[in-house]
C-alpha cells in the first residue's frame, strides 16, 4: 500500500481498490452522479470531492467525456501532513454529509495545479528528502 496514489478516472472499482484511503478528486469535464452514504450528488466540471470512506462511494450515470484527477492518500499520511490546527471532527462530519464542493474557475485551476504538483513530487522517489517533499506537497 503506497501512501499516495493517483488515478485519472473516478470509478466504483477504483474506490473499492482504495478502501481505507482518503479520496480527493476534481472533476475536469463531463458529468456523473456520486452515490455516497445513501445520498446522491450530481458532479460536473469544477466539483471537488473529498471522501474519507471512499469504499462507500459509487459512481453512476457518467457521461462519455467524464474526466477527473484523483489523489488517494492514506489517513496516516494525511495525519502526518496536517498542521496542528486541522479540520478536526467538525470537518469530518461536514464531509461525511456532503463530500462535494463546487469550485469557481480560479479554484478549479488552483486545485488541478496542486494535484499535479503532488503527482510530480511523488514521482521524485530518489530525492534525498522524499518524505519531507511529499508531506509538504500534500499539506500545501
Amino acid at each position: 500500500m503506497q501512501p499516495i496514489e493517483f488515478a485519472d478516472i473516478l470509478s466504483t472499482d477504483l474506490q473499492l481498490a482504495h478502501t481505507g484511503y482518503l479520496t480527493h478528486a476534481l472533476c475536469l469535464q463531463g458529468t456523473a452522479t456520486l452515490l455516497f452514504n445513501g445520498a446522491s450528488f450530481p458532479l460536473q466540471r469544477g466539483d471537488c470531492i473529498i471522501m474519507q470512506r471512499s469504499e462507500n462511494a459509487q459512481i453512476a450515470d457518467a457521461s462519455p467525456d467524464f474526466q477527473t484527477i484523483i489523489v488517494y492518500v492514506t489517513p496516516e499520511f494525511i495525519q502526518m501532513a496536517l498542521p496542528l490546527s486541522n479540520y478536526g471532527t467538525r470537518g469530518h462530519m461536514m464531509l461525511f454529509n456532503d463530500p462535494v464542493m463546487h469550485l469557481n474557475a480560479r479554484q478549479v485551476e488552483r486545485c488541478q495545479e496542486n494535484m499535479e504538483y503532488v503527482r510530480t513530487r511523488c514521482a521524485e522517489k530518489e530525492h534525498r528528502f522524499y518524505l519531507d517533499l511529499t508531506l509538504n506537497a500534500v499539506q500545501a
